[in-house]
């Protein structure tokens, strides 16, 4: 019963061969079937198979049962047995007898009653997989039959979701699965139905297909006699995407199924399915010469197609296998295998541009390795020698690389073809060995592919068992390894299957890990770096050496192994220099050099030189040389021993750096350096920072030594014995200790004060400055401190910069964070006892600070972190901890205004079980003691937010009997005090005179138009009136000079000064002992009194106490309750005195400056300014003059007194007056005082709001008024509700309460007005009462209702007529006919921009500015670049209005004409037509003024054609394209940068996108969109995105058109190489980097790519229209129905078009009556004009286009030599504000130490060590910069410049006298020496000399000099600028007129519906004819209208207001006429 055993293993082998049979699959599946397929329903593979469990078990049976017949074997069971299912008898029922055996329920023995079979035991050890285990029934039987259709689904290849570095998703697999199978599912056999299945399953085509592609997917194997023939149809039509992984495997499972072809197999199955294979020799056109021909067409376009790399794999796959049926495709698989390596040169230069230390070059290696193994795929067998000698090479490049593919995505990937590719070499084994027998130097050309540096003859030789093999040995059989000995016995080997390299012993391979994760070694060549090495032996060590087997750059070999002790070993050999240097350890102790020079930088050193060279540790390796060091015997023999200890340690300045070794090894280029040194005066900075962070250095010179604090980015230098500061110019360390007795325990910091050779008092600058680092208050030692920051050696320490005030003996930040700091700096060194200066404790002076810091908007980061450090030094202080809570409540109350992201953070208290709620009990508990410290209490508002309104405070005063105080007693008085005063005041006054006015002509008779008014408009009368009378004003006004010579004041205003000093320090001694004096009564309160003081239970006053005394909210009596009323008044009119002290010695501090500086004009000023103010009415003022270190002057008074008199009235104040930094402040400090608080809102430009805001926070909010600062910055996308809207409500109400201001822009203000009536509009249509929006209108409304006093800064801007604020309304919809207007766009554009001829004329004429841009030489040196993108077109029309009018006829006629005569694909119909229709399309499109219909009557036009028509006509014919082509780019529109849509914007000013805003006008925002792309091109992802749009076209043709329009644009601009390389969009590939950079420098300007990419990418999501749209406007801006509306300007040219509520009001005051002579006086008095052209010619010589308009404004800047740039006209659009100080700090003269500029939303300033700070905290000045101010900071912005200074004022075109003033004006001294020059581009001066023709004819020949020859005059060009302004006013009439209308019907409508204005421009509307009516008429037409939908009622209410607007309308624009058609202006 046992079978022997080898029959039991052959069984065993047998069934584990059937068992890798059985399916895959063990359970049947049919979700990848298609479900009307035949396949079998239920099979189940385990129960097919399976076997139950026997019963019965043969050979046991027989063995328990035979007795004695049984034979005795030693055989074992098997894994096959004999079973049966049967079971056995019971034995004990047997017969006794075996006659009774009958049946097999009688017994054992009845053979045929137990069946028996055979069974496989499937638990055994022959089990195939573990898992069969589980899944299978112990027992099968091996001879069961299986479904045929079982067997076709589980042998067949399922397709996998990630191969080839793609991933698809499995559901789509899965409906493709079924077309891999060969046959019928059911019967094995083909199904006829099988080839209809694609057409039926289309509903399950994966997106990644088109329907094309899948049709041929499923076809390919639908008919098997058929598929190489549907193949070949697939390749030609190249319907099967094969870079598809799924394709991938269709294929191989057609070709491979039948198996390879041999001499022995049987040829049956060939033939069956591949039977034509075998016909390719005898039948050239058979199916495989066939497809061979189209194998070699792919891979020829293949070649420059990289994208498509899978492609060539599996091409190269199909030509190696069936090379072997036809010879001829092994050239097809050679040329494919070329594509791969010319793929890998490509990429292998990719990789050296990155570097080895680049974190991409991991995974371009892996690329690459790809790459090759698809070239190695590509052979077969039998290769010929030069095959094998690639193959070699390929292998030898992979084995090296593999492993460097490690973790990264294309790991996988590498690995499987690297399977492929060494089976391919197995096969060709026997092919490779032969060829390297025969050439042996093919191994070497191999070895010098890995080892570039390997010799180039090397001896070859076998390797065979027992060693190599010699001449004297047999070859028995072939070796696979070869190696070859050097001279220098080093030994290279190769396996010729694999290509390892051996290098002695060891393989090519990348760093080991224990090299590149060694510290020395990442820090030295950066973490990602890993080279390709050798490794061999350390010579008689067992360490290794790792060679680079490349050189690195082209030039540099590396060396490196580990010492035994784990240290790194670096050489470099440079093989350019042949110079060696050695990595050295960084041992600091060794170098005995500052500790940033070891850690920071890799040290190399020649030892043949002996030198160092310091690099610096970058994230790469750096060869720059930051530090040079050599021996001191050889570079400097004069050196003392211990400069720097063994080594003289130079640095190396910038520029120098990048220079070799040789080049200071120099002595000449090393004896300029400055030397590292040990010098003495380190030691006044270690307070401040580390020793050994602290650089010395001697100067080259050796006259002065140089202090660096690096991480400070600070310098000093050390000149007889002083230390002066390079950053803070003008300044020098102080050796004193300024905050010895503030901060105890404190050290670290640095103090600086004047030299005497800085500053003067004009800059703002105390002093004495502080400069304290920026960190975390940490306790030192049980009574030390310090700011802890990152003590790393690469950290940047960051410093704070504080005034010292001396006069109220603390420190003064300028800025918030600094405050805060200098909080925790307090509160940290804080004791019980006040500190002796400040006469407050700490924790009560951090108190303070922190109030100065409260503001309602989210604190920034290093904000927040000094906050929460204020609060964890806390603890002793209750009241200082609730006022930082309080503050953290206020920052966080309105987050949701900022962003939706921003959570509320509650402070962290350092002390354990410490809380808010702790923190406030402890505060109740001590206010409840008596008495309590006044300093300690909280104010009124903070009780109410921290502990509620019932909360009620202990009484403050103590029933303490009052006295008088002693003076009060003795009859003393302020007298004496006063008389001091008065008498200084008088003689400074008399040091002045009145003087002679000037005789100049008047400004009226140079500017207007005429003399008498007989020609000019009613405008032009009004405003030569104004200024004539303006003229007399300031004729009248007198005119000042001195009385003495400077010399003679300056002597006086020294003992004036030093007798007020004198009478004010007494003064202010004797206040503070009245202040803190006990008065005679009763003895007991008195000693009761003295000892709280001492105890600081009662505050004693100090100094900064004073000012505040005169509030009401911090009385006098809360620190002295000893006091009587006559004391505390008493001592008030002494607090008044000695404010006037202070504020007349400071004003003897500037005339005394004044003087010494010979500025008589300024000091002439000075002695103008007297307090002709009452000091008891506006005390308040006086404070701000003492704290500001100012002096109010009379104009300013005037002005603040006329607006708190006026109310609703404009003042005109001339520019840098003090209007926003003057008279705001007093407006605020004065109205918060009142009784009947009002809400004081300011109004301010976006601009300018952040800069007004630092300055209110510095100067009202962080003083001794302390007055908070409010920010409500709403706009339309924040999300209302009930609870949101109480919290801005709070805030509004608290701020009036508190007296605070309100700051906000125009948008915020005007979005809380449209967010009103967007609701009311949405609740009136929806006619439902929505409960929500209800409480939301009702808090809106109840928000807008608050009384306010709105201040209007810059207000002829904010209440300007074109201004208006726009909320689109209703439900958006696609842009009707979106498709003509797009076309006819695109139409015009092409035909105007290929009309050279018709633009050059414009051009000459002076029509049109035409810019080519400069572009680069291609390698042929032809110009690149040269086409039609190039170019920008502007329309600068010279004549007047009805010639200009007639030019742009002509050009719309020339278009239109050659659109009709040359239509482009899309308007092809026009080309279909007749000429004399075509002149008649003509005529529709150009001529507006008649009716579209009657022209085309006759004509038969389509409705689409019209659609085309009218969207021509409005682009030609109504002025859409003249209004765009008079927008100038990046000015007046552009695209926004990040901005969430792609479209055209319009922009404020040069380089600034509206935040909001939006064309409305849908043909004005096409054609701006398509030119600002024009103009500005495409960055990289665009273009990457217009080719992935490309590819992905489903047609093949459209896309072949698409792709050559846009190429032959193109292709003149590329040279040979890339022009063959792009040819074709088969051969784009957007995964190489090289490809899309060239797609991206030419075709980024390429119109018909832009128009392709706006067409397909951004019109589709972008453009839509809206029914309705609200607006707001000035009008609203000037709303007086619950506010007080009062403003000032410095120009007022706008004022006839202000707001109906407001009115321009002229103070009587002669002086201001003449600010608009004032200001025509000193343009006037400009040096010159300078035209752009003298500088745009410079290089245009050797360009081939002349440099932009930016770059030659800087060599105008430079030329003559100004001291700021103010870019008025916006010239320099273009270049970011930062790149402009990049540039200019590269030109600018040494004397220049930076540049200023705004940038980030503040002033920033560039120093020329490239460091960036903001203004305020930089220590460079910016009167020692060049100062740039862009266009929008040309009002309003002001800057301290030196008193010489001279401006460059840019002009632009249609520029106006009110912001030609105002930038001018930014130059603040042009009374003084400052002056400007006006710089004009070419067609500026074009329109001025046009203009000073027409003039000079009006004059009928007065003498006039209007021009020399062709120069312009200032007088020219402030004419040209004076008219420019006429003629903006009266454009604007009508934008006036309407937004009054709507205002004023808004107002009185009761139906919100009313103030919503259509928003769609049909193109129908273009098809009426244009008529021309005059202004008044359509503004009553507008009227009409109006009132034709209101009642009786609300008409009544604005007849009045509709009657002045059309009074004002007739009087302004009666002769004015407008022409109406469908197109309206933006």
């Amino acid at each position: 019963m046992h079978m022997p055993q080898p029959l039991r293993e052959l069984s065993a082998i047998s069934f584990l061969a059937q068992q890798h049979l059985l399916p895959t699959q063990w359970k049947s599946s049919s979700e990848w079937v298609p479900d009307f397929h035949p396949l079998p329903t239920g099979w189940n593979i385990i129960e097919d198979i399976a076997v139950n469990e026997p019963k019965t078990m043969w050979a046991e049976m027989y063995k328990n049962y035979g007795g004695q017949y049984v034979r005795t074997s030693d055989g074992e069971d098997g894994a096959v047995e004999l079973v049966s299912s049967d079971e056995l008898p019971d034995e004990r029922k047997w017969p006794k007898d075996v006659c009774h055996f009958t049946s097999r329920d009688t017994g054992v023995f009845y053979p045929d009653s137990i069946r028996r079979q055979m069974a496989w035991r499937a638990d055994g050890e022959c089990c195939r997989i573990n898992e069969i285990r589980g899944r299978l029934h112990p027992w099968i039987n091996p001879f069961a039959e299986l479904e045929p259709a079982v067997g076709v689904i589980s042998h067949t290849e399922l397709l996998v979701n990630h191969m080839n570095g793609l991933s698809r998703s499995s559901s789509d697999l899965e409906n493709l699965q079924w077309a891999m199978a060969g046959l019928s599912l059911s019967t094995g056999k083909h199904e006829k139905s099988r080839g209809n299945w694609g057409y039926a399953l289309l509903d399950r085509r994966p997106r990644w297909l088109s329907k094309q592609q899948f049709l041929a997917f499923f076809s390919l194997r639908g008919s098997p006699l058929l598929q190489l023939r549907k193949l070949c149809v697939a390749l030609k039509e190249h319907t099967l995407p094969l870079v598809e992984p799924a394709v991938h495997l269709l294929l191989k499972q057609m070709l491979y199924h039948a198996g390879e072809a041999s001499e022995t197999q049987c040829g049956d199955t060939i033939r069956f399915w591949h039977k034509e294979l075998l016909e390719g020799d005898t039948n050239p056109n058979g199916v495989c010469c066939t497809l061979l021909e189209e194998v070699v067409g792919l891979a020829d376009m293949l070649k420059d197609k990289p994208r498509d790399s899978q492609a060539v794999l599996i091409l190269g796959e199909i030509a190696a296998f069936l090379s072997e049926y036809h010879a001829p495709f092994k050239d097809a698989a050679r040329l494919l295998s070329k594509i791969s390596t010319v793929a890998v040169e490509a990429l292998e230069k990719e990789l050296t541009l990155l570097g080895p230390s680049s974190a991409d070059a991991t995974h371009l290696r892996a690329k690459i390795c790809i790459r090759q193994l698809q070239a190695v795929l590509c052979y077969k067998s039998n290769p010929s020698p030069e095959d094998v000698s690639r193959l070699l090479q390929l292998m030898a490049m992979i084995s090296c690389r593999v492993d460097q593919s490690a973790k990264t995505d294309l790991e996988a990937e590498v690995l499987r073809l690297k399977t492929l590719a060494l089976d391919v070499m197995s096969g060709c084994s026997v092919d490779v060995v032969a060829a390297v027998k025969k050439t042996p130097a093919i191994l070497t050309e191999a070895l010098r592919k890995v080892v570039q540096n390997a010799p180039v003859q090397l001896d070859w030789k076998a390797c065979v068992r027992g060693g190599v093999l010699d001449d004297t040995m047999v070859d028995t059989e072939s070796s696979l390894c070869y190696l070859a000995e050097c001279d220098n016995s080093d030994v290279y080997s190769i396996h010729l299957l694999t290509g390892l390299i051996l290098f002695n012993g060891n393989p090519i391979r990348g760093l080991p890990d224990s090299i590149r994760k060694h510290p020395l070694f990442q820090r030295t060549f950066g973490a990602d770096c890993n080279f390709e090495v050798t490794e061999t032996a350390n010579g008689d060590q067992l360490k290794s050496v790792f060679k680079t087997s490349k050189y690195v750059e082209g030039r540099y070999l590396y060396s490196f192994f580990l010492t035994d002790d784990n240290q790194l070993s670096a050489v470099e050999f440079d093989d350019l220099t042949n110079d060696t240097l050695e990595l050295l350890l960084p041992e600091e102790e060794a170098w005995n050099l500052p500790k940033r020079l070891v850690e920071m930088h890799s040290h190399w050193v020649s030892r043949e030189h002996k030198a160092v060279v310091f690099r610096n540790v970058s994230s790469h390796l750096d060869r720059s040389i930051r530090y040079f060091c050599r021996d001191i015997n050889v570079v400097d023999s004069d050196a003392k021993a211990g400069e720097g200890g063994p080594w003289v340690c130079s640095e190396i300045p910038l520029q120098l750096q990048p220079k070799g070794l040789n080049f200071f090894l120099d002595a000449a280029n090393a004896k300029d350096l400055d030397v590292v040194v040990r010098h003495d005066s380190r030691a006044l900075f270690e307070a401040f920072e580390k020793p050994e962070f602290i650089h010395t250095l001697r100067s080259a010179d050796r006259c002065s030594i140089r202090i660096d604090l690096p991480r400070y980015k600070l310098q000093f230098w050390v000149h007889n014995d002083t230390v002066h500061s390079r950053n803070f110019v003008g300044y020098r360390l102080d050796q004193s200790q300024p905050l010895a007795n503030s901060l105890f325990g404190f050290q670290q910091y640095l103090a600086l004060e004047r030299d005497g050779t800085g500053p003067d008092v004009q800059d703002g600058r105390s002093r004495r400055l502080v400069l304290l680092p920026k960190g975390v208050v940490v306790a030192d030692g049980s009574e030390a401190y310090r700011i802890h920051g990152d003590d790393s050696c690469q950290a940047q320490r960051a410093y704070y910069t504080y005034d010292v005030q001396e006069r109220f003996s603390q420190l003064s930040a300028s800025s918030c964070a600094a405050r805060l700091e200098l909080a925790a700096l307090y509160a940290a060194t804080s004791s019980s006892l006040p500190l002796p200066l400040v006469h407050k404790t700490g924790a009560e002076h951090a108190t303070e600070l922190v109030r100065q810091c409260w503001r309602n908007e989210p604190l920034s980061a290093d904000e927040r972190k000094h906050l929460d450090d204020v609060a964890n030094w806390s603890s002793s202080s209750p009241t200082l901890s609730l006022v930082c809570e309080e503050v953290c409540q206020a920052s966080s109350s309105l987050t949701f205004l900022h962003s939706e992201k921003l959570e509320y953070k509650p402070l962290a208290f350092s002390k354990v079980g410490d809380s808010y709620a702790g923190r406030a009990t402890a505060y109740a508990w001590a206010r409840k003691q008596h008495p309590h410290n006044a300093r300690a209490a909280l104010t009124v508002l903070e009780t109410e937010s921290l502990l509620g309104l019932a909360w009620k405070d202990s009484p403050k005063f103590f029933g303490w009997k009052r006295g008088k105080i002693t003076a009060l007693s003795a009859g003393a008085s302020w007298n004496e005090s006063y008389a001091t005063y008065l008498s200084s005041e008088q003689e400074l006054a008399a040091l002045c005179k009145p003087g002679s006015n000037s005789s100049v002509p008047g400004a009226s008779k140079t500017l207007c138009s005429d003399v008498g008014g007989e020609t000019l408009s009613p405008l032009g009368k009004e405003r030569q009136q104004d200024l004539e009378e303006s003229e007399r004003n300031y004729r009248a006004g007198q005119q000042f000079c001195l009385v003495e010579s400077v010399t003679e004041c300056l002597a006086k205003f020294k003992r004036l000064k030093d007798a007020v000093r004198r009478v004010c320090k007494e003064t202010e001694k004797s206040l503070l002992n009245m202040v803190n004096e006990c008065p005679n009564s009763s003895f007991v309160s008195t000693v009761q009194f003295r000892l709280y003081r001492a105890s600081n239970q009662l505050p004693r006053a100090g100094v900064s106490d004073l000012p505040r005394f005169l509030s009401c909210d911090q009385p006098l009596e809360e620190f002295n309750q000893l006091l009587d009323a006559d004391s505390v008044a008493f001592i008030q009119q002494g607090i008044l005195v000695w404010l006037q002290l202070c504020v007349l010695e400071t004003k003897l501090d500037r005339l005394v400056a004044h003087a010494e500086s010979n500025a008589q004009g300024l000091l002439v000023d000075e002695l103008q300014v007297r307090r002709e103010w009452s000091v008891h009415k506006y005390p308040e003022w006086l404070v701000f003059e003492m704290e500001g270190g100012l002096q109010i002057r009379p104009k300013q008074v005037l002005v603040a007194q006329t607006l708190l008199e006026n109310p609703n009235t404009i003042v005109q104040l001339n520019m840098g007056e003090g209007k926003t930094r003057v008279i705001l402040p007093m407006l605020v400090l004065h109205l918060s005082r009142a009784q009947d608080r009002k809400l004081l809102r300011g109004h301010f430009l976006p601009q300018l709001l952040h800069e007004a805001k630092q300055h209110f926070e510095r100067y009202v909010s962080a003083s001794v008024m302390s007055r908070r600062i409010y920010k409500m910055p709403f706009h339309r996308n924040v999300e209302l509700n009930p609870d949101r809207l109480k919290l801005m409500r709070a805030a509004l109400e608290q701020c009036r309460r508190s007296g605070g201001l309100l700051m906000l822009s125009q948008e915020h203000s005007h979005s809380l007005k449209l967010k009103t009536t967007e609701l009311q509009i949405s609740q009136t249509n929806n006619n439902t009462a929505n409960s929500n929006v209800c409480k939301v209108l009702q808090n809106l409304e109840s928000l807008l209702s608050i009384p306010s006093f709105d201040m209007l800064d810059e207000s002829d801007e904010l209440l300007h007529h074109r201004y208006q604020l726009v909320y689109a309304m209703g439900s958006p919809r696609g842009l009707q006919a979106r498709g003509s207007r797009w076309a006819a766009t695109t139409a015009v554009l092409r035909q105007l921009f290929s009309s050279q001829t018709m633009l050059e004329t414009l051009e000459q004429d002076g029509n049109a500015k035409i810019t080519r841009s400069q572009m680069p030489e291609t390698e042929d040196g032809k110009e690149e670049g040269h086409h039609l993108a190039a170019m920008k077109v502007l329309l600068t029309l010279k004549q007047p209005e009805e010639q200009a009018e007639r030019v742009v006829a002509d050009l719309c006629h020339s278009l239109a004409e050659g659109i009709v005569v040359s239509p482009p694909y899309e308007l092809r119909w026009l080309g279909m037509r007749s000429a004399v229709e075509q002149k008649m399309l003509v005529k529709s499109m150009c001529e507006s003024g008649q009716d579209v219909q009657k022209l085309l009557e006759g004509m038969e036009v389509k409705e689409d054609q019209l659609q085309d028509l009218l969207a021509l006509r409005g682009i030609l014919g109504c002025g859409v394209l003249r209004h765009c082509l008079e927008q100038r780019f990046r000015v007046n529109y552009g695209l926004k940068p990040g901005g969430a849509k792609r479209m055209a914007v319009p922009y404020r000013a040069a380089d600034t996108p509206s935040e909001r805003s939006e064309f409305s006008h849908p043909d004005c925002q096409l054609m701006l969109t398509a030119l600002a792309f024009y103009y500005d091109g495409l960055d990289t992802e665009q273009i990457k995105e217009t080719f992935q749009a490309i590819i992905s076209l489903e047609n093949q043709e459209n896309k072949r058109q698409v792709f050559k329009q846009m190429f032959a644009q193109s292709s003149a601009s590329m040279n040979a190489e890339v022009r063959e390389g792009v040819d074709h969009s088969d051969k784009i590939d957007l995964t190489n980097a090289a490809q899309l950079q060239q797609l991206h420098k030419h075709f980024r300007f390429n119109t018909e790519t832009i128009n392709f990419f706006i067409e397909h990418r951004v019109l589709p999501f972008e453009t839509a229209e809206f029914p309705q749209k609200i607006m707001a406007t000035a009008w609203d801006q000037a709303d007086v129905a619950h506010a007080t509306c009062v403003g000032f300007s410095g120009t007022k040219d706008t004022s006839r078009l202000y707001p109906l509520s407001v009115t321009q009001s002229v103070p009587d005051d002669t002086e201001l009556k003449g600010t608009d002579a004032e200001v025509a006086e000193t343009l006037l008095g400009s040096k010159g004009v300078v035209c752009l052209d003298a500088y745009s010619d410079c290089k245009q010589a050797s360009a081939a286009a002349p440099p932009p308009e930016w770059d030659a404004v800087l060599q105008a800047c430079l030329h003559h030599k100004v001291h700021a740039l103010i870019d008025c006209g916006g010239l320099m659009a273009g270049i970011t504000n930062r790149r402009v100080a990049e540039r200019m700090l590269c030109s600018l003269p040494d004397a220049f130490q930076g540049v200023t500029f705004y940038g980030e939303e503040q002033w920033r300033v560039l120093e020329r060590s490239g460091d960036c700070e903001p203004m305020h905290i930089s220590a460079l000045l910016p009167k020692y910069t060049f100062a740039f101010y862009d266009e929008r900071r040309c009002r309003g912005a002001d800057l301290k410049l030196l008193p010489d200074a001279v401006g460059l004022v840019t002009v632009g075109p249609k520029m106006t006298w009110d912001k030609l003033a105002q930038a001018t004006y930014r130059m603040r001294k042009l009374k003084e020496q400052q002056r400007v020059s006006f710089l004009v581009t070419a067609d500026v001066k074009e329109k001025i000399l046009a203009h000073a023709v027409q003039h000079q004819a009006k004059l009928q020949g007065r003498a006039e000099d209007i021009s020399r020859g062709k120069e312009v005059t200032v007088n020219a060009l402030l004419r040209w600028v004076w008219t420019n302004t006429e003629s903006a006013i009266e454009e604007g009439i009508m934008g006036w007129a309407l937004h009054g209308t709507l205002f004023r019907v808004k107002k009185a409508s009761a139906d919100p519906a009313l103030c919503a204005v259509p928003d769609i421009l049909h193109l129908a509307d273009y098809g009426a004819a244009a008529t021309q009516v005059s202004l008044p008429e359509i503004v009553r037409k507008q009227h009409s209208e109006f009132e034709a939908h209101m009642g009786e009622e609300s008409k009544g209410r604005v007849q009045e207001d509709f009657g002045k607007i059309q009074a004002k309308v007739v009087s302004m624009g009666n002769h004015l006429l407008v022409q109406v058609n469908g197109f309206s202006h933006e």
